[in-house]
C-alpha cells in the first residue's frame, strides 16, 4: 500500500549521498516536497528558506548530530515534527534522540515503505496539531 504525502514539506538531512538521493526519490515518488541538506549547517539554511512540516535527520552528522540540529531548529521555528535515522539499533542512542525532542527513531536500513509511512504519520500529527492551533 502506498503513503500519499501530496504537497508536505519534507527536509532530509544525510551525509551520505546515496541514502539522501534515495530516500528524496521515494519521498517525491509520494507526492512530497523535498528539500534535502548533508550537514547541521546545510539544514539549517534549508530549514530556514523551506519551513519543512517533517524534519528526517541522520543522528550522525559530519558537523554535529541530530541533537545539535533539532536544538537549532526549534529555536527558528518549532511547527514541525522531527524523524531521527541512524544506523544504531542500540537503545540508548533511541533513547537520545526521544530525549532531544524527535517524535521516532528508525533503524537503517529502512524501506522505501517504512519511510513513507513514518513521515505520513508525522505529517498527520503536524496537521492535527495546525488544526487544533487554527481551532483555538
Amino acid at each position: 500500500m502506498s503513503t500519499s504525502l501530496a504537497n508536505l514539506r519534507v527536509l532530509l538531512v544525510d551525509d551520505d549521498a546515496d541514502t539522501l538521493e534515495l530516500s528524496q526519490l521515494v519521498l517525491e515518488g509520494a507526492g512530497a516536497n523535498v528539500e534535502t541538506a548533508r550537514s547541521v549547517s546545510e539544514a539549517v539554511t534549508a530549514f530556514r528558506r523551506f519551513t519543512p512540516s517533517v524534519v528526517v535527520s541522520d543522528w550522525n552528522l559530519d558537523d554535529g548530530d541530530g541533537a545539535d540540529l533539532l536544538a537549532t531548529l526549534a529555536t527558528i521555528h518549532n511547527g514541525f515534527h522531527a524523524i531521527a535515522v541512524s544506523g544504531s539499533a542500540k537503545a540508548d542512542k533511541e533513547a537520545d534522540a526521544l530525549a532531544a525532542g524527535f517524535q521516532r527513531y528508525l533503524v537503517k536500513p529502512i524501506t522505501g515503505e517504512a519511510l513513507r509511512s513514518a513521515v505520513g504519520d508525522a505529517a498527520a500529527l503536524t496537521r492535527s496539531g495546525e488544526r487544533a492551533r487554527d481551532a483555538g
